[in-house]
């Protein structure tokens, strides 16, 4: 896998605001200016709906940086802290952890161990792979091959070969309150084939996402048609497993009885 671009790697911190500040002091005014001072942001909200949060869209920040780093947005809302870098997550939560701080240190504000109760991560990467997303079924593979692709075909007078260009991992949203973030896979759109370029997203740790996506590489590599159906099917037969009687599966015959 080549890393071609972190497109998002987004912390979001779950907070109380109203913690932060258990003193009330009044420090708004000097805190917005000190803020966009201390991470040198380009854009920073300036009307009083904006401040206020009005739109309950959350106090956000564009354009920043800590150091090395470069901020692409933070959002304050009174429910936590959205961090997002075109880095890694790992530095987003450098910024975090350095906000907290310096929040702490310049107006007192707390920084207590458990301020912070839960934390989530998006993951959205560019890369090159040779990934074989087609491998992951040749039988559902085969039918965009031998039956959507003849039948635009006829519609039209020709067809590029349709496959497998995606994947997606999800959860039963209505069953949990957690933060709805699908992990998925595929090609990058307008981007021929050939190319072998991929979009990412997750739930995860910029690290962690990589490592499943090495993890995805060492199942799906680049094999020749039918190969890695070929083995599991020799593996099947070893095991006493019934297989398909095509080992590509483009028969789409059902396994044997």
């Amino acid at each position: 896998m080549e890393l071609l671009a972190v497109r998002n790697a987004r912390v979001i911190a779950y907070l109380n605001a109203e913690e932060l500040n258990p003193k009330g002091l009044p420090i708004a005014h000097d805190f917005m200016n000190a803020f966009v001072e201390r991470y040198a942001f380009v854009k920073r909200p300036t009307t009083a709906d904006e401040i206020l949060d009005t739109a309950n869209k959350g106090i956000i920040f564009e354009t920043g940086k800590l150091g090395n780093i470069g901020i692409t947005k933070v959002i304050l809302f009174d429910w936590g802290v959205v961090v997002e870098t075109n880095a890694s997550t790992e530095s987003s939560e450098i910024v975090l952890r350095d906000m907290l701080t310096w929040g702490n240190e310049t107006f007192g504000l707390s920084n207590r161990p458990d301020l912070i109760t839960r934390t989530n991560y998006v993951s959205e990467l560019v890369l090159k792979s040779d990934l074989r997303l087609p491998a992951i079924n040749p039988t559902i593979n085969a039918i965009g091959e031998k039956i959507i692709g003849p039948k635009v075909a006829e519609y039209i007078g020709s067809s590029a070969p349709f496959e497998i260009s995606g994947i997606s991992l999800t959860f039963d949203s209505t069953q949990t309150k957690q933060l709805f973030t699908p992990f998925q896979i595929y090609r990058l759109p307008d981007t021929p084939f050939s190319q072998n370029k991929y979009y990412s997203g997750g739930p995860l740790k910029t690290a962690d996402h990589i490592k499943v996506i090495e993890e995805l590489e060492g199942l799906l590599t680049v094999q020749p048609q039918g190969q890695a159906v070929e083995e599991l099917q020799l593996k099947s037969a070893k095991d006493g497993v019934p297989g398909y009687e095509d080992i590509d599966g483009r028969n789409l015959k059902p396994p044997k009885s």
